[in-house]
């Protein structure tokens, strides 16, 4: 999961899924979001997703 500077892409086996940051009505909801899809990776995936660790806080 990386972000850009409007969108969060996630890389699914090799599909990428394009997630629009406008989507978060508050920077707290987006925090929530990334911390849920964090949770719910394997640790490999989550040392590749900088962004969204530094992110999620």
């Amino acid at each position: 999961m990386f972000r850009t500077r409007k969108y969060w892409v996630f890389l699914v086996q090799s599909s990428a899924i394009v997630l629009p940051r406008r989507f978060f009505e508050t920077p707290e909801a987006e925090r929530a979001f990334l911390g849920a899809a964090m949770a719910r990776m394997p640790e490999t995936a989550r040392a590749r997703s900088g962004d969204a660790v530094a992110a999620a806080g």
